[in-house]
């Protein structure tokens, strides 16, 4: 399922839209090849890998069993918070100007891989500075969802504001949300100390 081109393209795709966002949004439709593979392929691929970051850092701080359901929701939380967030913003964008379903879900997902990367590591580093900074950085996905939003969609800018507010809120909300729900239901710490 994950293969060494799978890591090799998210470590390119993260640092391209960090360094230069305009240059990435231009690059999508190139390495574009359809709804299904972005989706069920790319970022499922991504979420595991997430996952297991989680997993290793977890075992510094925590016993084997807790570590690998740190992992376990971490996968949940992303996939499908993520699926969820997709969801959400095609039925926002329902009866507004005629958007394609693979420009919407390659909004969500190029922009939200940046969210859950530096939010997941934080997540690891727990509450210490380190921690604290990798969810600051986390915010730059705003930079590459608004970025986005400008290049690829078509709407007036009124519209354009509300799809960015609506959007990059339910990134930031869905996952976490889904996140201490489950580490609640399996009776894990739901804030790291």
């Amino acid at each position: 399922m994950q293969n060494g081109n799978d890591i090799k393209f998210w470590f390119q795709t993260i640092r391209r839209f960090l360094l230069h966002p305009t240059e990435a949004w231009n690059h999508i439709p190139e390495n574009f090849s359809g709804n299904n593979a972005l989706f069920s392929k790319r970022f499922l691929s991504f979420c595991i890998a997430i996952s297991f970051i989680v997993l290793l850092f977890s075992l510094i701080r925590l016993n084997f069993l807790h570590a690998i359901i740190y992992g376990l929701i971490a996968f949940a939380s992303d996939f499908f918070g993520i699926y969820l967030v997709y969801l959400l913003i095609r039925e926002y964008l329902i009866g507004k100007e005629q958007i394609p379903v693979n420009t919407t879900l390659s909004l969500i997902v190029y922009s939200s891989v940046i969210f859950l990367l530096f939010h997941n590591l934080s997540f690891t580093f727990g509450g210490n500075f380190i921690g604290q900074l990798l969810n600051l950085i986390s915010l730059l996905f705003l930079r590459t969802l608004y970025t986005g939003i400008n290049q690829t969609i078509e709407l007036t800018t009124v519209q354009k504001t509300n799809l960015f507010i609506v959007t990059g809120l339910a990134i930031i909300f869905i996952p976490v949300i889904i996140h201490k729900l489950l580490t609640i239901l399996f009776h894990l710490p739901a804030f790291n100390l």
